[in-house]
């Protein structure tokens, strides 16, 4: 079969079985993916993977309010940028730490939930018969601990050097003080044994 572009023969084309008989092909009907290729088309399928985000956490490890769901948004670009993301079928893997995450099927938009520890995703755009990857990440971002600073005022000390064995069902007085304790502006207390 010779393929024609205005009347001009352009091309041989081989191994089309039954279309070959034909003068003319019907692209809602007999090619699949339907619809009529562009000219020349650009074919090139690239996962634009979005920058690592952070999340907040406390010096203690406790997230902070407000903090997830965050979302990290891939794209699935065609040719010189035209963005074809809402045309794939979007899955993702975790590939490493531990995190709760769902990917929207057709957005190409993968949100957190949960982030126990730093966490590395891995997202696959599967469109037009190949799959093609992106990857990106989040990372817990702890806050300093606070500074030490001295105790509230008007600290003082007690201490004693023998101590009633806690076994008995009746205690000695150096296990009846009872201790107030104030912290100071750090918010925390240490205490010391010796």
């Amino acid at each position: 079969m010779l393929a024609t572009q205005n009347g001009v023969a352009v091309a041989q084309v081989s191994g089309l079985g039954a279309l070959a008989t034909q003068s003319s092909i019907d692209f809602a009907t007999q090619i699949e993916p339907t619809g009529k290729p562009e000219l020349n088309a650009d074919v090139t399928m690239v996962v634009t993977s979005p920058p690592p985000i952070s999340v907040a956490y406390d010096f203690d490890t406790s997230i902070k309010d407000g903090q997830l769901p965050k979302t990290l948004n891939f794209k699935l670009l065609r040719g010189a940028g035209t963005d074809v993301t809402a045309l794939a079928n979007w899955s993702a893997v975790l590939k490493s730490g531990n995190a709760v995450f769902s990917i929207g099927a057709e957005s190409g938009v993968l949100e957190i939930t949960t982030l126990s520890s730093d966490a590395a995703f891995e997202a696959s755009a599967a469109y037009l018969g190949t799959t093609r990857k992106g990857q990106s990440g989040a990372t817990r971002k702890l806050d300093d601990p606070p500074v030490m600073t001295g105790g509230g005022g008007g600290a003082t000390s007690d201490a004693t050097s023998s101590i009633t064995s806690t076994t008995s069902s009746a205690y000695g007085a150096a296990n009846t003080r009872t201790l107030t304790v104030s912290p100071g502006a750090g918010g925390i207390v240490n205490l010391a044994f010796a």
